[in-house]
């Protein structure tokens, strides 16, 4: 037996740009997100057209202060949490914190942190070990419940598949190889 779904408020930061109604409007307009990546140096890679979130995507949802203080991946989290939780009309203060819980599916986390980390370690300069504790991808909820000062249940499911194939699936069930 299912229980029904209610969805009471929605949020996105995209290549379009923060908020449902940016990615609606693209995705309604047909229009296309890809453009160079400005991330990075792109010499010698094969492909140099992405989708990147534009800068300033989520100054309508977070202050100055938390922008220089969060991940980019925590940053849009946030912002989008914060446009889910307007557009509901649901007010965190007004709820137990202890039955509000985050579910955020998510590949990787914070990898500025790693690549800051590892180009730190490679020159021989100091880097702020403790930046490490916001580095795997089940931080980026973490720091998301945090933020919105919920203490409910914190789950993370990773959704990364770039280095091996789904694994086989039979009848709802997991298929088993024959020895």
């Amino acid at each position: 037996m299912s229980s029904p779904v209610f969805l009471t408020g929605a949020g996105a930061v995209s290549p379009f740009g923060g908020g449902v109604e940016a990615l609606w409007r693209g995705a309604l307009d047909g229009r296309t997100a890809l453009a160079p990546i400005r991330g990075f140096a792109t010499t010698g890679l094969t492909s140099t057209l992405a989708g990147e979130v534009p800068d300033g995507a989520v100054a309508a949802w977070l202050s100055a202060a938390e922008c220089a203080r969060l991940a980019r991946v925590d940053q849009h989290a946030l912002a989008a949490a914060r446009e889910a939780l307007a557009e509901a009309r649901l007010t965190l203060a007004a709820c137990d914190a202890s039955r509000v819980g985050v579910v955020l599916a998510t590949t990787l986390g914070a990898m500025e942190i790693g690549e800051d980390y590892l180009r730190a370690r490679a020159a021989g300069t100091p880097f702020a070990a403790r930046r490490l504790l916001d580095w795997p991808y089940a931080a980026t909820a973490a720091t998301l419940a945090r933020a919105l000062g919920v203490r409910g249940p914190v789950l993370s499911p990773s959704r990364g598949r770039a280095t091996r194939p789904p694994a086989p699936r039979a009848r709802g069930r997991s298929a088993r190889r024959a020895s």
